[in-house]
């Protein structure tokens, strides 16, 4: 007959202190001085992460804030030349619907200067 108590045993789940972690050791084999170490070092790359993700986000931020500036610069010179364009072509309206008296189109003429 086999052993019941070995079987049983068996195909129980451990516990999670008794489990096994990637280095192989248990977790009950750390000292609580290393967790605490562990736990600085964890915090330490976090803050250097952070402090690396925050450079970039400043040097982000300049390049919006200078690409903003020559986006206001282009939208004010596109107004300026909307406007003279409406001009141009408000007096060419005018033009068209009042047009002068006599219109020489010199183009046609041919002078015979010899």
């Amino acid at each position: 007959m086999p052993n019941t108590e070995k079987t049983t045993r068996r195909n129980q789940p451990r516990s999670p202190s008794r489990e096994r972690g990637t280095d192989g050791d248990t977790d009950s084999d750390h000292a609580p001085g290393e967790v605490a170490a562990d736990i600085a070092k964890i915090y330490c790359l976090l803050a250097e992460m952070s402090s690396a993700q925050n450079n970039k986000l400043d040097e982000i931020h300049r390049a919006t804030t200078s690409m903003e500036s020559e986006l206001t610069a282009i939208t004010a010179r596109l107004s300026n030349v909307e406007s003279r364009l409406d001009f141009w072509e408000d007096s060419d309206k005018a033009l068209k619907a009042n047009p002068p008296p006599v219109v020489i189109d010199y183009s046609r003429c041919v002078y015979n200067l010899s």
